[in-house]
């Protein structure tokens, strides 16, 4: 069993199916590491922020974009400040922008609301994706170093020459695999000095 297939078979729909999280696809997060979509419809639709992404949203004049974009770049500056994501969620589970309170999170066993407003929670579950990389004249196919052992990541190599094999260290060497890539990487680009 490799992790795709750990991954595919047993931890997506265990989380989609078993835990209620909803299934995002690698390339709807962005740069920032947040889901826009989830943010959006989490700020505009829960019973608590409705009223107040109201009022901001009038404060600027209608444009939701820029009212998203605004948010993710104060939720960007606190959480560089905290060491992970947990803490930064347990310490920030509202944000304050232009005066106007809005929850990021909402937990569980509130006095007032019981489970309710956690139950309006949004949880994504990602796909993990892969990449390529381009070093010493070699394209590398990898996952995420945080979830992968070096060892599960593979090296392909662009229709290689023979100097190419010969420069590959022996555990590369060992793992070339020659499969037909969706997409190809590009071939290597080498300049001539």
């Amino acid at each position: 069993m490799n992790e795709l297939h750990l991954q595919d078979k047993f931890l997506i729909p265990f989380f989609r199916e078993g835990l209620g999280y909803r299934e995002v696809k690698p390339n709807t997060v962005t740069n920032s590491l947040i889901i826009e979509e989830d943010l959006q419809e989490f700020i505009s639709q829960t019973e608590l922020n409705k009223k107040p992404y109201e009022t901001l949203l009038r404060k600027y004049g209608g444009d939701k974009n820029r009212l998203l974009k605004d948010l993710i770049k104060l939720i960007q500056e606190r959480s560089y400040s905290s060491r992970n994501m947990a803490l930064f969620i347990n310490a920030n589970k509202s944000i304050t922008l232009q005066g106007i309170k809005l929850n990021l999170f909402y937990t569980g066993d509130s006095v007032i609301h019981n489970n309710k407003l956690f139950d309006e929670n949004i949880f994504s579950v990602v796909v993990q994706s892969p990449y390529f990389t381009f070093y010493r004249r070699v394209w590398s196919y990898n996952f995420p170093a945080h979830a992968t052992p070096p060892s599960l990541a593979f090296v392909v190599i662009a229709r290689p020459p023979a100097s190419l094999i010969a420069e590959a260290t022996a555990s590369a060497a060992a793992s070339l695999v020659s499969a037909t890539m969706h997409p190809p990487p590009p071939a290597p680009v080498i300049f001539a000095p």
